[in-house]
């Protein structure tokens, strides 16, 4: 496998964008619906998304965004570090449960330290594999009941997101 880490929609190769569209969003111009999710209610610019390669093939996806003091403070996060927002963890299903996220993870954590100081994501808490993943890999629930009241209240609201189950937020200090 390999994992390649962007900083410009405009550097990722057409066959990588190609991908995106076929396998991913089953849509055209895909990568602009994906950096639209990923900077959606944070108002930055400053993202990095991680490609997974399996040699031509995308098999998976991630986008970490920028959260800038204004909106933790609006979130209730807080965080005083330099934290960066995990979103849009995605792979194929036929290379779940092969610890590609696990592997993903630990190379973003690699990656923006020490720049970045703290991860943050939030994850449906019904998807188990999920917070398997990010549990093995360091993360820990986040369990700050207004940040989680907020996340849950103002979810479709900030990120056009709509979701049926609790939402549940997890941290990683680097």
């Amino acid at each position: 496998m390999k994992y390649i880490f962007y900083h410009n929609i405009n550097d990722i190769p057409k066959n990588i964008l190609t991908q995106f569209d076929k396998k991913i969003f089953h849509t055209n111009n895909s990568i602009l619906l994906f950096i639209d999710d990923l900077l959606s209610g944070l108002n930055t610019k400053t993202y990095v998304i991680l490609v997974v390669m399996d040699n031509e093939k995308l098999v998976g996806t991630l986008g970490i965004a920028y959260l800038s003091s204004k909106i933790k403070k609006l979130m209730n996060l807080e965080f005083l570090e330099r934290t960066y927002d995990v979103r849009n963890i995605y792979i194929l299903p036929e290379y779940r449960g092969k610890k590609i996220c696990s592997k993903m993870i630990n190379k973003l954590k690699k990656y923006v330290y020490p720049k970045v100081k703290r991860l943050n994501l939030w994850v449906d808490s019904t998807n188990i594999a999920a917070i398997k993943c990010y549990k093995s890999s360091g993360f820990i629930e986040y369990k700050n009941k207004k940040a989680i009241k907020w996340l849950n209240d103002n979810i479709e609201k900030y990120f056009g997101f709509i979701n049926e189950n609790k939402l549940v937020y997890y941290t990683i200090k680097l």
